[in-house]
């Protein structure tokens, strides 16, 4: 399961606590070949895109707490 958040540099996608990928995108919208990896939110440079995927990533963490509380 991962997290999708769209900024304005690209789609990021939250695969864990430790790993988010980045997608670039052209401006016309289309995908690049240029992708980056990012271990920490601090290394994406647009802050407004930081701010964003930091949020995201405590709410997805927040409910994998949840979802493996429920489920025991």
């Amino acid at each position: 399961m991962f997290e999708v958040v769209k900024g304005s540099e690209g789609e990021y996608r939250i695969l864990n606590s430790r790993l988010i990928y980045q997608r670039i995108f052209d401006k016309t919208g289309k995908p690049t070949n240029k992708n980056i990896v990012h271990f920490t939110p601090e290394s994406i440079e647009n802050n407004d895109d930081k701010n964003i995927v930091k949020f995201r990533l405590n709410n997805f963490l927040f409910s994998e707490i949840l979802y493996s509380v429920v489920a025991e």
